[in-house]
């Protein structure tokens, strides 16, 4: 049971069971926030076609070097005879025959290579069960992104080794600099997420009428999703229908719909507290969402049985229900494990 429906639990209401409804991230000042908000005049929404950003965090340890390799001869800037040379030593350096081939028209179209597990899958040597990412960037489809990482201040190497110049927080700690990645914050310890603060600024301009969150995971509790404001929604992959991720537990049998009554009552009571006003207006948000998720129409496209693919198929789910949900912006998590 998520923290949220413990609260209402302890101030007269019965178990919900909304398994979904907030992660265990939450605490009372939030709580505060949103009884204030929802007090306060909401801004109209700008009219704006609907945008999604999809996280696929990949949970472990990645050797970027080796995913995207310079693959010409320039000797002005680090070529593939460099990188061969470092990397050899430890035996890492990928062959330039098995690199997959990109170009890159903002460096004079010099030519790099991705890691050659980047292109296309075949299990079982002969059928293509996907491309791969390799063929999105030749389609336009794909951007990378490099020289990022976990940095208080840019360093030299003679900086680094410098006790006088910032560098992250436990630096040598996996599990900090997992954390880093996510809360965007490498000089010490932090505990929101860049993905929540996005959605503390966003939510009221964008999402005035939401009936949830903008954020979502479907990973589980995830700092990431944490804002100031934010109260994000963590829900089950696709093994999971959309008509059952907020559906209230316990309201089905010959008695629930008295229970229901009961509990609908006591939510009206004490609304001057902050806390249980705001409690009663996210279960209120829930219900909502409950009733517009219960006709969901299921996607088309075809997602692998695998976990990455069951919680993009829930992505895909609630981005066609956007509209339902009233939502035109939103946040997703998904996690890959296993690096």
């Amino acid at each position: 049971m998520t923290q949220d429906a413990n609260f209402l639990k302890k101030s007269g209401g019965c178990a919900l069971g909304m398994v979904a409804l907030a992660t265990q991230m939450q605490h009372l000042g939030l709580m505060t926030a949103m009884a204030q908000k929802t007090i306060d005049s909401q801004p109209d929404s700008p009219d704006l076609a609907y945008q999604a950003l999809v996280l696929v965090y990949w949970q472990g340890g990645c050797d970027g070097n080796n995913v995207v390799i310079p693959n010409h001869n320039d000797a002005t800037i680090s070529n593939y005879s460099v990188y061969s040379a470092a990397r050899n030593t430890q035996g890492l350096a990928l062959a330039q025959a098995s690199l997959l081939p990109i170009t890159v028209p903002r460096l004079g179209n010099l030519t790099y290579g991705l890691h050659p597990n980047l292109g296309p899958l075949t299990p079982n040597g002969t059928t293509i069960v996907n491309n791969g990412i390799h063929e999105l960037y030749g389609q336009g489809k794909l951007a990378l992104v490099t020289n990022v990482g976990n940095l208080v201040q840019p360093l030299t190497k003679a900086q680094y080794q410098s006790s006088a110049f910032k560098k992250p927080y436990q630096l040598f700690s996996h599990s900090d600099q997992v954390t880093q990645s996510q809360t965007s914050n490498a000089a010490t310890q932090a505990f929101t997420g860049w993905g929540g603060r996005v959605s503390d600024k966003m939510t009221l301009a964008n999402n005035p009428s939401g009936l949830i969150p903008m954020i979502t995971s479907i990973a589980g509790s995830q700092l990431f999703t944490s804002g100031q404001t934010t109260l994000p929604l963590a829900v089950a992959d696709a093994n999971t229908p959309l008509a059952n991720v907020l559906n209230p537990a316990g309201f089905t049998n010959s008695g629930g719909p008295a229970r229901l009554t009961a509990f609908n009552s006591l939510r009206t009571q004490d609304l001057s507290s902050n806390y249980i006003a705001a409690a009663s207006h996210v279960t209120d948000l829930a219900m909502q969402a409950n009733t517009a998720l219960a006709t969901a129409q299921d996607v088309t496209t075809l997602f692998p049985a695998t976990s990455i693919g069951r919680q993009l198929k829930q992505v895909a789910r609630l981005i066609k229900d956007s509209s339902q949900l009233s939502v035109n912006r939103q946040i997703f998590y998904v996690q890959l494990g296993s690096f």
